[in-house]
C-alpha cells in the first residue's frame, strides 16, 4: 500500500513524541524514508477512530491543534498502546481555521501503514 510522504512521516515521527507526552521539535531536513524509518522508535499501523480540534495557548497567542485518536491494529517497530493520540498543528473550530502546510488532515477511518 503506498501512503502519502507526509503522513507516513508523521507514523513514523510523531508517534515516540506522542508515547514520551514530552513536546520534540522534528527537523526532517533531508531524510530518506530509510533514514526515517531507522530514526523511528515506533512504527505501527492504526486507524483515526476519532478527531477532536481544540484551543491551545502558545505564549500570548492561542492556535487551534487536533487530537487524532488510532487504533493501533499492528505494531512493526517498538511498543506501543492499543490507542494512541497524535496532536497536530490546524483544525477547525466553529468558523475559525487554522492550516498549516504540509501538515497532514485526518480524517476518522484514514488509515496509515508503512511498508
Amino acid at each position: 500500500m503506498k501512503v502519502p510522504l507526509a503522513l507516513l512521516v508523521l507514523c513514523l515521527l510523531a508517534i515516540p513524541t506522542t508515547l514520551a507526552a514530552q513536546p520534540v521539535t522534528l527537523d526532517f531536513g533531508t531524510l530518506s524514508l530509510d533514514q526515517l524509518t531507522d530514526r523511528a522508535s515506533t512504527i505501527v499501523v492504526s486507524t483515526v477512530t476519532s478527531r477532536r480540534a481544540e484551543w491551545e495557548n502558545y505564549g500570548a497567542s492561542r492556535l487551534i491543534i487536533t487530537k487524532v485518536t488510532m487504533a493501533v491494529e499492528q505494531t512493526l517497530k517498538g511498543s506501543a498502546p492499543r490507542t494512541l493520540v497524535v496532536e497536530v498543528l490546524g483544525g477547525t473550530i466553529g468558523d475559525q481555521t487554522l492550516h498549516v502546510s504540509h501538515v497532514p488532515e485526518f480524517k476518522v477511518g484514514d488509515r496509515a501503514s508503512c511498508s
